[in-house]
């Protein structure tokens, strides 16, 4: 649900009006934001197949799994790649060490060891202007969902669930 008020507002961005950077950025935003989705989907299928109420363990106690009222948290031991999501904010926050990113339904923010970003969905033109900083720290986080995902799927065939 949190992921789907996230895509709906990135979906509205009428792209014909930005500049080719601008449009880049965006394009590398959905990645990351499809990627979101896949993972918290299947998480959430591990979740219910191994019957988890409040924490517990998934993939072969690779990733710790954390859910109360308003938060869930998956964190993987070693590895330093996490996933919050705050249900009652409906914000995800995926980090990698201390790189991240923090998607709301209106706002982006990426965040490097000493730099924060905060990009308004509702205006976006002219973030290419600081798209070195949104790129590292999207890459890094995209890394963290590239191995949940990898790590996730790997799980659901072992398990042999549908999800």
């Amino acid at each position: 649900m949190i992921v789907r008020s996230i895509v709906e507002n990135v979906e509205k961005i009428d792209v014909s009006k930005l500049r080719r950077s601008d449009v880049q950025i965006i394009g590398m935003l959905k990645e990351l934001i499809t990627l979101s989705n896949n993972v918290v989907r299947k998480l959430m299928c591990l979740k219910e197949h191994k019957n988890i109420k409040i924490s517990g363990a998934v993939c072969g106690r690779k990733w710790v799994f954390t859910e109360t009222d308003h938060y869930i948290s998956i964190y993987k031991l070693g590895f330093g790649g996490s996933i919050f999501i705050d249900k009652k904010e409906k914000m995800i926050m995926i980090r990698n060490r201390e790189y991240g990113i923090i998607f709301s339904p209106y706002n982006v923010a990426a965040y490097i060891p000493t730099y924060k970003i905060e990009i308004d969905l509702r205006r976006v033109e002219r973030i290419s202007e600081r798209s070195t900083l949104i790129s590292k720290s999207f890459s890094k986080t995209l890394e963290t969902l590239k191995r949940a995902d990898e790590d996730f799927t790997k799980c659901v065939k072992t398990e042999r669930i549908r999800c």
